[in-house]
C-alpha cells in the first residue's frame, strides 16, 4: 500500500476518534413548570360609521389622481437602456396625466428618425381626458442622435417598434 492509501485508511478512523458530540442534558417533562394561561388584552370596538359621516368624509377628502404606470411589453430596435433614455421624456409628461378612475391603454409605438406613429391597440376604462393627455405625452418621444449612431449601417431598417402599457 502507498501511504496515500494508509493516510486516507485512517483519517476517517482518527476523525471520529477525536470528533466528541456533546449536548445538554434534557429535563424530563415531569420537571418542567406548568404553563400559565395568558389572558387575551381587550380589543377596543372599531368606531361606526353611517351614511352622514361618511359624505363629510367624502367632502373633506377628494379622490385620490393618480399618474399611469408604464410597462413595455416588446422591444425592437434599441436596447432597454436606449429606450429608457428615450421614453424619459414622455414618462414626465405621463406623470399630468392623472385620473380618479381606474383603466388601461395599450400603444404601439413606431419611432423612425424624424418622426413617430403612436396606434391605440387596446383602450379599456380610460375616459377621454386622460386618453388625449397620454397620446399627447408619448407623441414627444423622438429619435434622438444617441440611438441612430448605435445603429449599424447594414441595417435594413432604422425603426423602434414597441409596446407601451399605460395602467391607472
Amino acid at each position: 500500500m502507498t501511504s496515500t492509501r494508509i493516510a486516507c485508511a485512517l483519517l476517517p478512523a482518527l476523525l471520529s476518534a477525536c470528533w466528541q458530540v456533546t449536548r445538554p442534558a434534557y429535563t424530563p417533562l415531569a420537571e418542567l413548570e406548568p404553563l400559565t394561561p395568558v389572558a387575551p388584552a381587550p380589543v377596543p370596538s372599531a368606531p361606526t360609521f353611517d351614511a352622514e359621516d361618511e359624505r363629510e368624509l367624502a367632502e373633506l377628502v377628494p379622490p385620490a389622481r393618480v399618474g399611469p404606470s408604464l410597462r413595455i411589453l416588446e422591444l425592437v430596435g434599441v436596447t432597454p437602456a436606449a429606450v429608457g433614455a428615450m421614453l424619459a421624456p414622455a414618462v414626465e409628461a405621463l406623470e399630468r396625466c392623472r385620473t380618479s378612475s381606474t383603466g388601461k391603454l395599450v400603444l404601439r409605438l413606431v419611432a423612425e428618425p424624424g418622426r413617430t406613429h403612436v396606434h391605440v391597440v387596446d383602450k379599456s376604462g380610460v375616459d377621454a381626458d386622460v386618453d388625449r393627455c397620454a397620446l399627447s405625452a408619448v407623441g414627444t418621444v423622438e429619435v434622438d442622435e444617441s440611438i441612430q449612431q448605435s445603429w449599424s449601417p447594414i441595417d435594413a431598417v432604422h425603426r423602434i417598434e414597441t409596446q407601451l402599457v399605460l395602467s391607472w
